[in-house]
């Protein structure tokens, strides 16, 4: 399968690129820990893929990530560079300010002062953001898409792209589409109508 070579291929030049970066100290040493433990994760998700072809949106969030920490360059874009190249890309904005702990006050999992029925502990500061100071693990990725849902909503800022693009705010996906996606991209139901991506 075509796309599972591209895979491996992007993934042999990242790991090259990580060895290199490694090997001349570039990072802390817990930042290489963090990025060998997450191309150790992309090793397994390009192998799974190719064992059993469906799309992954790990293999696309690992290696942004990686990338990210190394300070590398990165770009993600579909074939029209609209629709959903903007639900991946708010799912990685999203994963990097839950990972930050840091998120808007009114997105947080709690109200902005001390814990709710999850105990789930936030703070909110003067700047209209809620810090995360102790999220369970098994919470984060909820979290996550939590975060992501609302920045694709009505009140998040990617419907006034896709206006700007197709003028509407909605997503061009119809309902087909929609459930055609991996389920971390779907953007709320709400939000897509119609048409062609």
């Amino acid at each position: 399968m075509l796309q599972a070579e591209i895979n491996r291929a992007g993934l042999e030049q990242l790991a090259s690129y990580v060895e290199e970066s490694l090997s001349q100290g570039l990072t802390t040493p817990d930042l290489a820990d963090d990025i060998e433990e997450r191309m150790s994760q992309l090793y397994a998700a390009v192998a799974a893929e190719a064992a059993k072809p469906e799309k992954s949106v790990n293999i696309l969030m690992l290696s942004s990530q990686v990338a990210r920490r190394l300070g590398g360059a990165r770009t993600t874009s579909c074939k029209s560079a609209k629709d959903r190249t903007s639900v991946f890309t708010t799912l990685e904005v999203a994963t990097e300010a839950v990972e930050k702990r840091v998120v808007p006050s009114g997105i947080a999992p709690s109200s902005a002062s001390s814990q709710n029925a999850n105990n789930h502990s936030t703070t909110s500061s003067s700047n209209g953001y809620a810090a995360l100071e102790s999220l369970k693990p098994d919470d984060e990725h909820a979290v996550i898409i939590k975060v992501a849902n609302e920045l694709r909503g009505e009140n998040g800022v990617r419907l006034g792209n896709c206006e700007d693009n197709v003028g509407r705010p909605k997503y061009s996906f119809n309902g087909l589409q929609v459930q055609a996606l991996p389920p971390d991209l779907r953007p709320p139901a709400h939000t897509a109508t119609g048409g062609a991506s």
